[in-house]
């Protein structure tokens, strides 16, 4: 995936595959995701998937757009949202999910976390 010059528009589809990934490779998913006992070093799959989804995050902290106070509340909050989305939808398949979940609450996610970019000011012709 080709990052979009929008870094808000790069985070909603890495978001939309961090869910996607989960939803088809439902065992992996959770080996990634559950804790160890003996508090070891996650895959470095895992570091360098988090490294990748975290980059548009910084992206927007450098151009002022974050709602949160700082890059790590919103990188937390992302994460949890995302990993509920998932892990709800693979330990309830039975629910009648909506079609419409994953959109809606990815779109719920950016524009929750991310200020929209500023409008372009014309010029006017003197």
């Amino acid at each position: 995936m080709a990052p979009s010059e929008d870094p808000a528009e790069t985070m909603r589809s890495l978001a939309r595959a961090f869910v996607d990934f989960g939803m088809r490779n439902p065992t992996f998913y959770r080996l990634l995701t559950t804790p160890r006992p003996d508090d070891s070093e996650p895959p470095r799959a895992a570091e360098e998937a988090r490294a990748v989804l975290e980059e548009p995050i910084h992206e927007l902290e450098r151009q002022g757009r974050l709602c949160a106070a700082d890059a790590e509340t919103t990188k937390q909050t992302v994460w949890v949202l995302l990993h509920g989305l998932v892990h709800l939808r693979l330990s309830r398949p039975e629910h009648p999910w909506s079609p419409d979940l994953v959109g809606v609450a990815l779109e719920a996610i950016v524009q929750g976390m991310v200020r929209p970019l500023p409008a372009a000011t014309s010029r006017q012709a003197s």
